[in-house]
C-alpha cells in the first residue's frame, strides 16, 4: 500500500526524485531473511570445504576410501550451489525493496494522481501511479486556412 506521496498534481519533478513510498516493512523483512540465509550458506560452505580438505588428507593416509571423499566433494558442490541460490535470493530481495521507492524517470511535470495514502497497489495495476511529462520541449499542432494564415502574418508580422 502507498505510505507516502511526495509530489502533487502539476508539480515540477526532477529525474530520480522519489514520488511515492510503498510499504517497505515486508520487503525489509524479506531482505533480512535473505541476508541471514546467505550468511548461513557461507558458513555451511566454509565448514564443508574444511571437511572436504580433511577428508582428502585422511585419504592420503589411507584412513578413508574414495567413496568418502566423493561424498564430501558432492556435499561441497551442494554447499556452493546453496550459497549461489542464497545470493540470488538476496539480490531479488534488494531489488524488490528498491521498487518501494517510486522515482521519476525524467525531469518534467506530474500528472493527476488517482491514488492516495493507503491505496493498495501492486505490479499488476493497470493505471500508473503518476505520469511524468517531459516538458523540456512542447509542440502545438492546429489547423488554419491559408486565408487565416495570411491574415495572422499581416497582423503580427
Amino acid at each position: 500500500c502507498i505510505t507516502q506521496i511526495l509530489t502533487g498534481e502539476g508539480e515540477s519533478v526532477r529525474k530520480g526524485q522519489v514520488l511515492f513510498f510503498i510499504d517497505q516493512v515486508p520487503y525489509r523483512a524479506a531482505l533480512e531473511v535473505a541476508v541471514a540465509t546467505r550468511k548461513s550458506a557461507e558458513a555451511r560452505l566454509a565448514t564443508t570445504s574444511m571437511n572436504y580438505t580433511n577428508e582428502q588428507a585422511l585419504q592420503q593416509g589411507h584412513v578413508v576410501g574414495d567413496a568418502s571423499v566423493a561424498t564430501m566433494r558432492n556435499a561441497l558442490s551442494e554447499a556452493e550451489a546453496a550459497l549461489a541460490q542464497a545470493k540470488a535470493q538476496e539480490v531479488n530481495a534488494r531489488n524488490n525493496l528498491s521498487y518501494t521507492e517510486v522515482k521519476s524517470p525524467v525531469d518534467g511535470m506530474a500528472s493527476m494522481i488517482h491514488w492516495h495514502v493507503g491505496s493498495l497497489v501492486s505490479s499488476s495495476i493497470s493505471e500508473p501511479l503518476v505520469t511524468v511529462a517531459d516538458d523540456h520541449e512542447m509542440y502545438a499542432y492546429f489547423s488554419i486556412t491559408e486565408n487565416q494564415a495570411i491574415s495572422l502574418i499581416q497582423q503580427y508580422g
